[in-house]
């Protein structure tokens, strides 16, 4: 299984998925975001946090080969191992307005969804994404959500959206 740790953190890919059959005109302004805590009874080592996170977001129909980009910190997502890469960027302090929070910054932990869209294509795709990660060992950051960026290096242009994890009470 191709699995990345760094930063006491484990990341597992689950899937990347073309949803739409047919490229559209215009894409999501934002990766759409979910995230839920895995059932720990399913876990060898219940006292591993460990997360699912879903991603629909919108890329371009045409993804240029970008696996002689500098890409550190995590591994491509795309069958062909060329076009769509995950990373993990570490926690920051993000400036939002989550009202539920109190606060204009919240502490998140960062991942990149890289890729290389070329700038003559108009046309869009679908794609729903689906990692894992863990929290290895009991000495790690504490975060009230996550961040997940958008990130077309042509041309350079970063969307993010900052999502909870969401418990059976929600």
């Amino acid at each position: 299984m191709n699995q990345f740790t760094v930063g006491g953190i484990r990341l597992t890919p689950g899937f990347c998925n073309k949803i739409s059959t047919h490229p559209v005109s215009s894409g999501t302004t934002e990766p759409l975001v979910s995230i839920t805590e895995t059932d720990r009874n399913k876990l060898i080592e219940s006292s591993i946090q460990s997360y699912t996170v879903n991603i629909v977001m919108s890329l371009p129909n045409t993804l240029l080969d970008i696996s002689n980009a500098p890409l550190t910190s995590g591994f491509f997502l795309d069958q062909e191992k060329k076009t769509i890469f995950l990373s993990y960027v570490g926690v920051n302090n993000i400036v939002t307005d989550m009202a539920s929070f109190g606060t204009s910054t919240i502490l998140c932990r960062g991942f990149n969804i890289t890729y290389d869209g070329g700038d003559a294509d108009c046309l869009y795709n679908m794609y729903h994404i689906q990692f894992e990660y863990k929290l290895l060992g009991e000495n790690f950051q504490s975060v009230d959500a996550i961040i997940v960026h958008d990130f077309n290096l042509d041309p350079v242009l970063s969307r993010g959206t900052v999502t909870t994890v969401r418990t059976s009470r929600q």
